[in-house]
């Protein structure tokens, strides 16, 4: 039972190195990357919202991440601050657009 046990976990790991591969690959053809116009919109959001000192250059790569995570599955796609982040001390929802965005 043992060697069959072996087995078949070798066999899902394949699999799973395939299906990696797979995705890397489809994420790869539908880049989404952040464009002045997205910048320029999350730096004004920000200045209005963020704690004084708040660092842009992550908040553009979650917003990165996310658009290329979600707009080629469900075109839909937010970027959600913590509490800390805000001047409120509330978290925000920022509505990512794919006019923020140049695909390629």
């Amino acid at each position: 039972m043992t060697c069959r046990t072996n087995t078949i976990k070798r066999k899902l790991l394949a699999v799973i190195s395939l299906l990696q591969s797979i995705h890397s690959a489809l994420q790869e053809n539908n880049m989404y990357k952040l464009n002045e116009k997205g910048r320029y919109a999350l730096e004004t959001f920000l200045d209005a919202i963020a704690k004084p000192g708040f660092e842009l250059e992550p908040i553009y790569e979650a917003a990165t991440r996310i658009a290329n995570e979600y707009f080629p599955v469900d075109q839909d796609a937010i970027l959600e601050l913590d509490p800390s982040q805000t001047q409120s001390g509330n978290p925000e929802v920022i509505q990512l657009f794919k006019s923020w965005f140049d695909h390629s």
